[in-house]
């Protein structure tokens, strides 16, 4: 994220300038201990003079094994049953959802067919 906020600033130049940041960070893990959230959102903060820093640097995680069926259904949520699901009806279920999701679904389907794509991972 510093790299990315540096490289908007040339020397002398205005830190107003400076375009929002952000990281996303998906995983398997259950990595916020303190949160059953499947997606948390972090900005910086500084609790001694009760200050924010702004949306310049902001970092989203979203833990996949966080997902519970009773969740409300957003699109970050189908995104999620997208990248857990394990066999074709899960796969049809998640591309019924979005266009987007269809096409990635589409796509998933035409890397596992092709031998030379699956022996590069």
């Amino acid at each position: 994220m510093s790299r990315l906020i540096s490289s908007q600033l040339p020397s002398g130049g205005r830190y107003k300038t400076i375009k929002p940041t952000i990281a996303i960070i998906i995983t398997k893990h259950n990595w916020i201990k303190d949160s059953q959230n499947y997606h948390n959102v972090y900005r910086f903060f500084d609790k001694d003079n009760n200050s924010s820093f702004g949306d310049t640097m902001t970092i989203h995680t979203v833990e996949l094994t966080e997902l519970k069926d009773d969740d409300v259904k957003t699109n970050l949520y189908n995104w999620i049953k997208f990248f857990n699901a394990k066999s074709k009806e899960e796969f049809k279920m998640a591309s019924d959802t979005s266009e987007a999701i269809a096409k990635a679904v589409k796509k998933v389907e035409e890397l596992s067919l092709d031998k030379d794509a699956r022996l590069e991972n």
